[in-house]
């Protein structure tokens, strides 16, 4: 007798190249982990899959069946969530967000309904009518409330509501999944007040190609989201203030600058005189050529506000890049055992450029990270096990 699939519909956002493809535009990419899941459960006899994101592509609703997978993109209500041209639609039109979803789920009639993160204004609110169903499961990586960014009108208005709907979302459900570390560092008990259950998922790791040839051409290397979130301007002022004993200190960053951070990046660049030091690379659509280029930086930074476990740092340790980062999120719990990364105090350029130039000078240390890492990176962020972890968690849920 042939075994029923579990349908199962995956709430979230992405922006992947097959999506591209399909639509005929080019959108940079969002969320590559996420992508990274389709890849996991494509093909599996076992399990149909039904994403339910934003349409970012042209922003109506449309449904498409590709390689074995259903998506659902439905018509969003502000224009790009990124840009915060039109923050105001955030608050009024939560619901007919809401109301958008529940027509989508109502009409799959799932057995499972997993959520892929609790802070997205584009998505997360859809989870919200659901509070009182057994068949839930929420994914985290982080906490926006653990953030300790201070930041200005009108950011802030986009980070508060973010907070609401991640404490409002956190409190009312009680079944959650999170990655073995992220369960080590036991944080989530504190923003899931309400937990009753708690699975192992691992969120999956792009494991790029460690190459020894390639020639270090660059002090530090910064890759990702190009933002005030990420510690950008506080990188720039740690590179500033290096530049003072170290003339010929060179960054390099890699990632489109986000929108509402290009006047102030730009502002900081002009005005710290580093136009010399650092080289902006831009997106790099080609991950392998993305990474050839990463690793011509002997040192990774990011100085990032808030973060749960970034799958730039977890590729950095697969390329034997030491790390410097910040204690946020599942982060420090990396280095329980042994130490793997630096991390240097949120907010902070002046300690941070410390850190920085004692990673660079201290070659005994930056070996040890080099080999700590690199092996941590091999035991824990195997993509192996994801399948079968889904499989169990998903079973228990129906």
């Amino acid at each position: 007798m042939k075994e029923k699939k579990l349908k199962i519909v995956w709430l979230c956002h992405f922006v992947n190249d097959e999506l591209n493809d399909y639509f005929g535009i080019q959108l940079d990419e969002l969320s590559r982990w996420m992508d990274a899941f389709f890849s996991i459960v494509r093909g599996d006899s076992r399990l149909d899959i039904h994403v339910v994101a934003p349409n970012y592509w042209t922003n109506e609703d449309t449904e498409v069946r590709l390689r074995g997978i259903t998506y659902h993109l439905y018509k969003y209500h502000f224009v790009n969530i990124r840009k915060l041209i039109s923050f105001e639609l955030v608050f009024s039109k939560e619901r007919a967000v809401q109301k958008k979803i529940h027509h989508i789920i109502q009409e799959i009639a799932p057995d499972v309904i997993h959520l892929f993160g609790s802070e997205n204004i584009g998505y997360s609110c859809g989870i919200v009518p659901y509070a009182k169903n057994k068949n839930v499961v929420i994914s985290l990586q982080g906490f926006v409330n653990r953030t300790q960014d201070k930041v200005c009108f009108p950011r802030n208005i986009i980070l508060n509501y973010r907070k609401r709907l991640e404490r409002k979302i956190n409190t009312a459900f009680t079944v959650f999944s999170l990655s073995a570390i992220a369960i080590q560092s036991g944080e989530y008990k504190k923003e899931c007040p309400n937990i009753k259950k708690v699975f192992e998922l691992a969120f999956p790791t792009t494991i790029p190609q460690y190459n020894p040839d390639i020639k270090k051409q660059y002090d530090i290397v910064f890759w990702g989201r190009v933002c005030v979130d990420k510690g950008v301007i506080d990188l720039l002022q740690a590179i500033a203030l290096l530049r003072k004993e170290m003339k010929d200190i060179r960054a390099l960053i890699i990632g489109k600058v986000e929108n509402a951070a290009v006047a102030q990046i730009n502002s900081c660049m002009r005005s710290l005189n580093l136009q010399d030091s650092v080289h902006f690379a831009g997106f790099q659509r080609n991950l392998k050529e993305m990474y050839e280029l990463a690793q011509q930086g002997r040192i990774y930074v990011l100085p990032t506000h808030f973060d749960g476990l970034p799958g730039s740092v977890r590729e950095a340790m697969f390329l034997k890049i030491p790390v410097i980062t910040t204690p946020v999120g599942a982060l420090p719990s990396l280095n329980i055992e042994k130490q793997c990364i630096v991390l240097s105090e949120v907010g902070n350029p002046e300690k941070l450029g410390g850190n920085i130039r004692r990673l660079l000078t201290d070659v005994k240390l930056y070996q040890e990270l080099q080999e700590n890492a690199y092996d941590k990176a091999n035991k824990v962020f195997s993509n192996n096990d994801i399948l079968n972890q889904l499989l169990f968690m998903y079973s228990q849920l129906t």
